[in-house]
């Protein structure tokens, strides 16, 4: 009696679970053209359970959860994500996603449609570089851009070394930077990165050849944030943090010499070191700990004004950057301000 009780409640449960699950089927179209798309790819998200759409526009999914989340996807739409919430039949149409074409990439003579772009360019948003809290905002480059190798600097304030496609010249490595149209060598130090609308990186010769032999190295071209008519909008960021390093443990002069000792013995000879003048707890310094800081405050200050009317707009910032050094002593602060104004 007691087994078929059990069996009954297995049988229950089975059931039970197979009610949470449901298939969905359903068509997905292109709103371009309101035809079938063929090849989209339909996935329940967060899990491996997929298909892809007939040549009819058509899908079904089995085992779905009532809860579960579809995400549908083509290459050159944009992606939609629709909870099933029970729904046993979701039509889907697609949209276009041709706005990422039509993005505006600023190159050396002027700007251009990223769909027009024969040239090898990158391009990287302020609001990606603002991420990084950085005094150098090459720093803030690090992993995001195929091609650019960026190297920090040894210490505060230190110029990272940026190197584009590999080292390309015997009389140097560093690209030329030019910020909002003027070429400014090869160090931006004195820029706050928080001023930083956008920056592309000019790869190959054919972008980079309007500057000539200073771009054998590659370019990277800085704009700057405008201010924009309307009203007057102040903002204001701060933050901070610590720059740790890992202290190993130092051995004193008296644990030196035992395992000074140790060695030669071990390899059959005798203590080169005796106790002849040892005392019972030998001196010893520490120079790591002398000298090292244990923690490296950071911190960075950032004020915004901009605003301006149909004729005038004006952007005004002003940054204050400081880090510690992680020594005992020096320190890299840096205060900028800019005025950017535009009268048309």
């Amino acid at each position: 009696m007691k087994k078929q009780i059990l069996l009954l409640c297995l049988a229950l449960t089975s059931l039970c679970s197979y009610a949470q699950t449901i298939t969905v089927k359903g068509v997905v179209t292109s709103a371009s053209d309101k035809e079938p798309m063929i090849g989209a790819t339909v996935q329940v998200k967060g899990t491996g359970t997929g298909t892809i759409t007939s040549i009819d526009g058509d899908y079904s999914l089995n085992d779905v959860a009532k809860d579960a989340v579809l995400v549908f996807s083509s290459i050159g739409y944009e992606t939609q994500e629709i909870k099933v919430n029970g729904q046993t039949v979701i039509n889907v149409v697609l949209k276009d996603a041709s706005e990422l074409l039509d993005e505006v990439v600023v190159i050396g003579y002027g700007a251009v449609k990223k769909s027009d772009l024969t040239s090898s360019i990158s391009t990287v948003k302020g609001k990606e570089i603002t991420e990084t809290v950085t005094g150098n905002a090459m720093d803030a480059l690090q992993g995001k851009i195929n091609g650019v190798q960026v190297t920090s600097g040894g210490g505060p304030g230190a110029q990272p070394k940026v190197l584009i496609r590999g080292v390309t010249t015997v009389n140097g490595t560093d690209p030329l930077y030019v910020v909002d149209g003027m070429p400014v060598g090869t160090n931006i130090n004195f820029l706050n990165s928080n001023d930083i609308e956008s920056m592309e990186v000019l790869k190959d010769a054919s972008a980079a050849a309007i500057y000539g032999t200073r771009a054998s190295n590659g370019v990277i071209l800085i704009t700057t944030k405008k201010g924009m008519a309307g009203k007057t909008n102040i903002s204001f960021n701060a933050s901070a943090g610590f720059q740790t390093l890992s202290k190993p443990k130092m051995a004193n002069a008296a644990e030196y010499k035992e395992v000074f000792n140790t060695r030669y013995t071990n390899d059959g000879g005798t203590s080169i070191w005796n106790d002849t003048g040892a005392t019972t707890n030998p001196g010893g310094t520490d120079w790591w700990d002398e000298v090292i800081n244990k923690t490296a405050l950071v911190q960075n200050y950032s004020l915004n004004i901009s605003g301006g009317s149909d004729k005038l707009v004006y952007n005004l910032s002003m940054g204050y950057y400081r880090n510690n050094s992680q020594y005992d002593y020096g320190y890299w602060d840096k205060i900028n301000a800019r005025l950017n104004t535009e009268y048309t």
